[in-house]
């Protein structure tokens, strides 16, 4: 028998349905979460390793080349490789020889200039129509072009970087864009210059 005074029996609480249970538990639950934390760290931080890796191999192979230049040049400046009849394809055999194992001798061609005061002494240009400048005969002997005593003389290096082609930071400006290069090769031209006065050997 129903009495007007009492209450309608209570009505039973709905289940929740069960992706909304699961996306529940997902959010409260921590199991996974370092790995997912590192894979957000993962990406800049391979970036930064790669670009610190990239930066080196171009300094070393840039030191490599200035190094080689300034220490080949002496046997110029002496008057050793005049006196020898040293050749120019010699001549670059040392300068390569002086930065191996960092410098592919294929890729280098190195000029050889004098003049008779410091104003008359002009840069060389490396790059021509796309290639690397040819230094000429490599036959000739170096005291044709590097002249006789107390002679101005330039030696200028200039090389096709092609491991540049690999790494995007060397080819890319700040906008991702390509930058382009001068080289047809695709390649970056690194260039070292030595200037002195021969010294009187004769």
């Amino acid at each position: 028998m129903i009495h007007r005074g009492d209450s309608a029996p209570p009505t039973a609480k709905r289940a929740a349905p069960p992706a909304l249970r699961m996306s529940k538990r997902f959010i409260r639950s921590t199991h996974g979460s370092t790995a997912i934390e590192f894979a957000i760290v993962l990406g800049p931080f391979l970036l930064f390793v790669f670009g610190v890796f990239a930066i080196g191999l171009h300094y070393l192979a840039t030191n490599s080349l200035e190094r080689a230049v300034f220490t080949a040049s002496r046997a110029v400046r002496t008057g050793i490789a005049q006196k020898s009849n040293m050749t120019a394809d010699e001549f670059k055999q040392m300068v390569c020889t002086e930065a191996a194992p960092h410098i592919d001798c294929t890729k280098l061609q190195v000029h050889v200039q004098n003049a008779d005061s410091w104003d008359e002494i002009d840069p060389i240009n490396c790059v021509n129509n796309g290639q690397l400048a040819s230094s000429g005969s490599g036959s000739d002997t170096i005291g044709d072009k590097a002249g006789g005593a107390s002679k101005i003389v330039m030696v200028t290096a200039c090389y096709d970087w092609d491991a540049a082609k690999s790494i995007p930071y060397f080819m890319k400006d700040k906008d991702g864009n390509n930058r382009g290069t001068a080289l047809a090769s695709g390649g970056m031209l690194m260039q070292a210059a030595v200037v002195f006065r021969t010294e009187p050997y004769e």
